[in-house]
C-alpha cells in the first residue's frame, strides 16, 4: 500500500476559544493587498452574509472529542512509528467495535449507523441501496 495517514495535532476542541496568531507588522502578503479587480460591484449588503452562530459544546461532546483525539494519536503512532499496516490496524479496530456493538442495547441501529458512516467516508454506495 505504502500510503501514510496524516493527522494534525489539534488539541483544542471545536467551540473552545483560542488566541489568534499575531500578524507580522510591516509585511503585506499579496492576498492582503487590495487591487481594483478584487472590488465588488454589488452593494455591501448583498455580499455580506450574516455571521453563523458558533455552537458551544456540552461536557459530553468535549469528552468525546478528547477521546477521538487520543484515538487519532494512537493510530498515528501505530502506523508511523510502529509500522503497523493499515489493514491490520483496521482489523483490530473492527474487532473492538464489534465488542462494543455486542454490549449495546440497540445493536441493529448502531450497526447500520456504523455502516452508513463507513460508506460515506469511503465514498461507497449506502448499505441496502441498489447501487453497486
Amino acid at each position: 500500500m505504502g500510503e501514510v495517514l496524516s493527522f494534525k495535532k489539534n488539541k483544542t476542541a471545536p467551540g473552545m476559544k483560542t488566541k489568534p496568531a499575531k500578524a507580522k507588522s510591516g509585511t503585506k502578503s499579496p492576498a492582503n493587498e487590495k487591487t481594483p479587480q478584487s472590488k465588488s460591484t454589488q452593494p455591501l449588503s448583498a455580499t455580506k452574509r450574516p455571521a453563523k452562530k458558533k455552537e458551544t459544546m456540552n461536557a459530553e461532546s468535549i469528552k468525546l472529542w478528547w477521546i477521538s483525539q487520543e484515538f487519532d494519536e494512537l493510530i498515528r503512532k501505530a502506523v508511523l512509528e510502529k509500522h503497523i499496516p493499515v489493514e491490520e490496524l483496521s482489523a483490530v479496530m473492527a474487532h473492538r467495535l464489534g465488542s462494543l456493538l455486542n454490549v449495546s442495547e440497540r445493536t441493529p441501529e448502531l450497526t447500520l449507523f456504523c455502516l452508513k458512516i463507513i460508506s460515506k467516508i469511503t465514498n461507497q454506495p449506502k448499505p441496502g441501496s441498489n447501487a453497486s
